[in-house]
């Protein structure tokens, strides 16, 4: 069980230049560092079959109905990755903010209505979701809120029906993808169903039902149940403030929220001036329009660069116009494209006893093994190191709209010997905490060990 720790309200102290030398400025006693909210939470497999609700949560929020009603259509882009999860520290992300940090925007269209104060809000959207590999999917959001956020409803109470279709297809063409996301008077619910997604190219359905109840902000309940890969799951689960329980109908578990007792933490956090007024960046960056003959997209240029959906990335310096809106007039920007980056990577050399519990992505271009101790050639498996044996922990299902992890049954303990007798001789592996590549070294004698040879690559920034 890791617990998570999501600390908002850690200061980044100014250095103030003194006639005796360097001196960290005091700690604030007032303003938005005293009053943030410090959330903490736990991580357990369960949370992986409802990461979803998060995700669409963050994107609905995101997308600010609330603050554009009556405003007319607008456009807005959704940063993935803030919404995704995957931007949280931890051992794996030694590498510093890298390319796991960088935006990846999702393009929608919104509309936001409300006749009155005291009426209902009404919002559709049109999102283009781009999957890689070339793959565009459009999600139709239908949305009614009637209440915002308070102690008794801590999400609102609102209702959303989505449908997700591949770019291209016919009009009344039938969902790929379709869910509910309601919150009621009884909690919240969920339901989800994926068309085609069993697996290996299937046409089977990927299901998931979700209902969860809140006591107060600390404490609930909740159950999650569905079918994935022609195989039905259903978790149980119940949480305060000193422990979480979970349950899948044979495994019973409870585990302590005591951050002391836990494996490793990861964290985010914010920063702040010295009067404790929070740290805003007047000037992340700016909107930007690149037309190319009669397509037109839209983007944002900030820290990390310029951002268009991939479809425009290939063309934008050769042809079409890149341009700014600077108050009512147009500005014509001049793409340059040069070779390199502004990171440097760096090798780093470790072993697996630093890395314990840390989760490794494992593609395996080979079968490996045999019987229930083997690994499948073109699939894609989570390992980690437990102190004394390299497991097998799960398995990676991808579809056309999102990948799913699937616990196996029994871990499966990989050997080395049978590593050698493939042929493999190094295993690359990807953290998904931290977005940074590796090796594992499969040795020449021995078996997978505290000691076996494990490098990494970290990412420092280069000054221009």
């Amino acid at each position: 069980m890791n617990v998570k720790t999501n600390v908002i309200s850690l200061a980044v102290a100014a250095l103030l230049s003194s006639a005796g030398g360097t001196v960290w400025a005091a700690e604030p006693t007032s303003g938005a560092y005293v009053t943030d909210t410090q959330n903490t939470w736990v991580q357990d497999r369960v949370g992986d079959r409802i990461s979803t609700v998060n995700m669409i949560m963050c994107v609905m929020g995101a997308l600010r109905a609330d603050a554009m009603v009556n405003s007319g259509t607008y456009l807005a882009l959704v940063d993935q990755n803030k919404c995704s999860g995957r931007s949280d520290s931890g051992k794996a992300d030694s590498t510093s903010a890298g390319e796991s940090n960088a935006t990846d925007y999702m393009n929608a269209v919104v509309e936001s209505t409300q006749a009155s104060y005291t009426d209902p809000l009404y919002m559709k959207a049109w999102i283009t979701m781009e999957n890689g590999g070339g793959s565009t999917m459009l999600i139709s959001v239908h949305g009614v809120a009637t209440a915002g956020k308070s102690d008794a409803y801590p999400n609102g109470l609102f209702s959303l029906n989505y449908c997700g279709q591949p770019a291209g297809a016919p009009s009344g063409s039938t969902c790929a993808m379709r869910g509910m996301l309601r919150s009621d008077a009884n909690g919240l619910s969920f339901y989800e169903a994926e068309m085609g997604g069993g697996g290996g190219g299937g046409s089977g359905v990927v299901e998931t039902k979700m209902a969860l109840q809140t006591s107060s902000p600390d404490a609930g309940g909740g159950q999650v149940a569905g079918v994935e890969n022609g195989t039905p799951f259903q978790h149980s689960f119940a949480y305060d403030s000193s422990n979480f329980r979970r349950s899948d109908g044979s495994v019973d578990a409870c585990f302590s929220r005591d951050k002391t007792l836990a494996e490793y933490s990861t964290w985010r956090y914010g920063t702040y001036n010295e009067d404790g007024s929070r740290l805003n960046s007047s000037n992340p960056g700016f909107p930007v329009k690149y037309v190319n003959g009669s397509d037109t997209y839209h983007g944002f240029w900030g820290f990390w660069g310029l951002w268009l959906p991939d479809s425009a990335m290939a063309n934008v310096g050769s042809s079409g116009t890149l341009s700014r809106r600077v108050g009512d007039a147009e500005e014509v920007l001049t793409v340059s494209k040069k070779g390199g980056k502004l990171w440097k990577l760096a090798r780093q050399d470790s072993s697996l006893s630093a890395f314990k519990s840390v989760p490794m992505m494992y593609w395996a271009p080979t079968t490996v093994g045999s019987g229930s101790n083997q690994l499948t050639q073109g699939k894609n498996y989570e390992l980690q190191w437990d102190g004394t044996h390299l497991l097998a922990t799960r398995e990676q299902t991808c579809t056309q709209s999102s990948c799913q992890q699937e616990t196996l049954p029994t871990p499966i303990e990989l050997q080395a010997a049978d590593f050698r007798t493939a042929g493999v001789r190094v295993l690359p592996i990807f953290f998904p905490a931290g977005g940074s590549n590796g090796a594992v070294r499969v040795d020449q004698f021995n078996n997978f060990s505290a000691v076996t040879a494990l490098s990494y690559r970290t990412r420092t920034l280069v000054a221009p």
